[in-house]
């Protein structure tokens, strides 16, 4: 299991802090009167910087897919985990199927989504092949 570190150093907490304070004072502003109600438990009542750290750490998880830790290069490459077909280099018989193939994740749903639905492609053209 991969350990994100979250929250573990001053600038973690600092950094969500003022991003929250940022998203408090955004969404107050005028043109938002009328399509924002208010500010989202837990920070209905934060007036602290205390306050709003604590309800961050209350509620902060890691829901990120783990990405890029075995990297796809180009089928021949002296570099790289797996080739384009998803086989783990010199190891015969063996497949990565998994978000770790891909360099970056911009929207999650999509890419795994994609990357479930090939290895059943990749089973079919192989049981075609014998």
């Amino acid at each position: 299991m991969i350990d994100p570190a979250v929250l573990t150093t001053e600038f973690d907490i600092v950094a969500i802090r003022e991003a929250v304070k940022e998203a408090i004072t955004f969404s107050s502003a005028p043109a938002f009167r009328n399509i924002i109600s208010g500010v989202a438990a837990p920070f209905t009542n934060t007036t602290t910087d205390d306050e709003i750290d604590n309800s961050v750490r209350d509620i902060a998880s890691f829901g990120a897919h783990a990405v890029g830790t075995a990297s796809m290069s180009p089928k021949g490459a002296s570099w790289g985990v797996v080739d384009p077909d998803l086989t783990v280099k010199n190891i015969r018989g063996l497949r990565v199927v998994d978000a770790s193939v891909l360099a970056s994740i911009a929207n999650s749903s999509c890419y795994v989504l994609g990357l479930n639905s090939l290895p059943s492609h990749l089973c079919r053209v192989l049981i075609v092949k014998l």
